[in-house]
């Protein structure tokens, strides 16, 4: 798509970059810009980790990455078109009500990628905005990462390039003194960051980062890195166990109905 944010509206569906996307309409809809608006339910919204990993003039002395506002609704953005001030309250949690002291405050964003608030001021209950589940902008990054693994860096830089190169983003490119000192991609390792860069910004909110994760066996590190930034109340829930939560078990109908599996063939810890 020429503009970004066209893969993630009603009125530009079914796009040149789009290559599945699941079909909604207004009598057969979909709830999630209800429940993920920041005028409505509320029930999911962009971290502050997310926003931080959007490159910046501060990064690489060059541009802010468009994605961010494309993605990503900040106090003081214009909405309805143009018509209202978009405000989001950060949560501050006390530690009693009696002295009113301040435990901690989780920073809160809107998500503005797959919502209606562009052109309105609040979501209705079903709407019929599709949902992209394969686009190009992910091939392409699958792209690189399959070339990387194969040791094809020139190739993997490539693919990563073509999506910054986007008409309307046209961030800089990987293997550009703009970019060495931030994302340097000079092995395959330093390859992988870029590439986890890429995909977390480029695709965030599209139902691919926890897939990502436990691809990369990078799930529990993440456990641990994102535990600061999630609610003290959340964060005894957050536990992963790799040696069992990076296999799902091995169905027993399968087991029992396919003569070369056994029951000692089950994955660990089911």
């Amino acid at each position: 798509e020429d503009v970004y944010s066209d893969n993630f509206k009603e009125e530009t569906e079914n796009g040149s970059e789009s290559i599945f996307e699941v079909e909604f309409n207004d009598i057969e809809g979909t709830y999630r810009p209800w429940v993920y608006g920041c005028r409505n339910w509320y029930d999911a919204y962009p971290s502050r980790d997310l926003v931080n990993e959007f490159e910046t003039i501060d990064d690489n002395g060059i541009k802010d990455d468009p994605r961010l506002g494309y993605c990503i609704y900040q106090t003081g953005d214009l909405c309805n078109n143009g018509n209202d001030t978009m405000i989001i309250n950060n949560d501050t949690f006390w530690v009693d009500t009696e002295h009113q002291v301040v435990r901690e405050v989780i920073y809160k964003y809107g998500w503005k990628k797959y919502q209606n608030y562009y052109r309105q001021d609040s979501e209705e209950m079903l709407s019929g905005m599709n949902m992209k589940v394969i686009r190009l902008a992910d091939v392409l990054l699958m792209m690189a990462e399959v070339e990387n693994e194969l040791n094809n860096m020139t190739d993997a830089i490539g693919y990563l390039n073509q999506v910054r190169n986007r008409a309307d983003v046209m961030m800089p490119n990987y293997g550009t003194s703009a970019m060495d000192g931030i994302y340097p991609v000079t092995n395959k390792e330093e390859i992988r960051r870029a590439i986890e860069h890429e995909r977390k910004i480029e695709l965030c909110n599209e139902q691919v980062r926890a897939n990502d994760l436990m691809r990369w066996r990078r799930m529990e590190a993440f456990y641990e890195e994102a535990k600061p930034i999630f609610p003290s109340y959340t964060r005894e829930q957050m536990v992963f166990n790799p040696e069992v939560h990076y296999l799902w078990p091995i169905p027993q109908a399968e087991i029992d109905l396919n003569d070369a599996i056994s029951p000692s063939d089950q994955n660990y810890g089911y």
